[in-house]
């Protein structure tokens, strides 16, 4: 499930079908990035041509939203996502604002 809020905040509900961790040792600012797939491509929102959320490993917000995405893909639960009210977009990816795990 897709849908857009007020101020055009991108949100997305499901399984994750897809976590790819970038290790690339470039100095560029968005060589370390995780790419998040939940169960389709999400359509609208603020990045042209988005097709997947992106975080960038840079803070221990980001890191602890890391784990618990983690979690819950090793535990076959379903997350929430929501997107910035910016565009704070990262190559084709959204920038992931919150996460929340479904217990």
């Amino acid at each position: 499930m897709f849908t857009t809020q007020l101020n055009a905040q991108a949100i997305q509900e499901g399984n994750i079908t897809k976590l790819f961790i970038s290790n690339d040792l470039s100095d560029k600012k968005d060589a370390k990035r995780v790419i998040i797939r939940l169960g389709s491509d999400i359509s609208g929102g603020l990045c042209p041509k988005k097709v997947y959320w992106q975080m960038l490993l840079t803070n221990p917000a980001e890191q602890a939203q890391y784990d618990l995405l983690l979690a819950s893909y090793i535990n076959n639960k379903k997350v929430k996502i929501w997107g910035n009210k910016t565009a704070q977009c990262i190559h084709k990816g959204e920038r992931i604002r919150n996460v929340e795990i479904a217990f």
